[in-house]
């Protein structure tokens, strides 16, 4: 049931199964639909079973998004049981951030994504586009994403983080990580399961951090502290 939303889904041997459409979404060249349907069916050998636009989309409706998790957490755990990942000094960095990422605008998408009400959108027909809240677990020195969510617009960031920490414990376990996040991830829950995790991990502070610290906070002093300490630690031989 995991591929599809009803058990009469992908029961019959069509042309667009359940297989074609994964594959449809994997190799997708970012242009029209008919120019994607046109690549597709020819990259396959299959130009003369081209199906329709329209026979696209019903099949489309009858895939279970979450196969799409599934699939990236397979990948990811066999990729990193492999020797391929390439590593920073036997790390591996990793990466969080969340953004806001247009979709089709249709009274069912602002009914399942919702919308974030300000002083130009007081209630739903003011919506002129429909957002979701997307968040993703990237592996920099690879480039690749271990982890995605689509979530509701008004949706935080902090759950998403933890959902992908918590989905790709397992896939990580005994890599050696450093976890990089911006300001909005550095919340006293997200660090402390990181030290749960023994992840090390790099957090943007907000711009006041270091003010709020220290009383006699000077910029230019600390970063010539900073790179102070860097010297030092390279002439002790640290690489």
């Amino acid at each position: 049931m995991l591929c599809r939303k009803r058990k009469k889904d992908f029961t019959r041997n069509r042309n667009m199964n359940f297989y074609s459409v994964i594959y449809y979404f994997i190799f997708r060249n970012k242009t029209t639909t008919n120019a994607e349907l046109t690549h597709f069916y020819s990259s396959i050998d299959k130009f003369e079973k081209r199906i329709s636009k329209q026979a696209l989309n019903k099949a489309i409706k009858k895939l279970n998004p979450n196969v799409f998790t599934y699939l990236i957490n397979q990948f990811a755990s066999i990729y990193y049981a492999s020797s391929l990942p390439k590593k920073y000094r036997d790390h591996l960095l990793i990466a969080e951030d969340g953004t806001y990422m247009e979709i089709p605008y249709n009274v069912y998408n602002i009914n399942d994504f919702q919308f974030c009400m300000n002083q130009h959108v007081h209630d739903i027909f003011d919506v002129k586009k429909v957002q979701s809240k997307a968040g993703g677990l990237y592996d920099v020195t690879n480039g690749l994403f271990i982890d995605f969510s689509l979530k509701p617009a008004p949706y935080s960031e902090t759950p998403l983080a933890f959902a992908h920490l918590y989905r790709t414990k397992k896939v990580l376990e005994n890599q050696k990580i450093i976890y990089l996040a911006d300001r909005y991830y550095g919340s006293a829950e997200i660090i402390s399961h990181l030290e749960f995790l023994k992840y090390n991990y790099v957090i943007r502070g907000k711009s006041n951090f270091y003010k709020n610290r220290l009383p006699s906070y000077n910029p230019i002093m600390n970063e010539l502290k900073l790179k102070s300490m860097i010297n030092g630690l390279k002439d002790s031989g640290f690489q």
